[in-house]
């Protein structure tokens, strides 16, 4: 069984599907859980108002 903590909460979660990377650019990213991914997206979407339309941070749906 694999254990992995969230970046963000440092919640630690166990099974299949429960942790998802974040690509951030280049070959980074960030592991989220469901609640910090949606915290995250919720920001982008904020920010993205104040954006130019090129500059802009994608939406991403957790994935399944």
């Amino acid at each position: 069984m694999v254990t992995k903590s969230c970046d963000s909460c440092s919640g630690s979660f166990t099974g299949a599907g429960k942790i998802r990377r974040l690509n951030t650019g280049g070959h980074s990213g960030i592991f989220l859980c469901r609640k910090c991914w949606a915290k995250e997206m919720a920001w982008r979407k904020i920010r993205n108002e104040t954006l130019e339309k090129s500059v802009r941070f994608p939406i991403i749906k957790f994935p399944s």
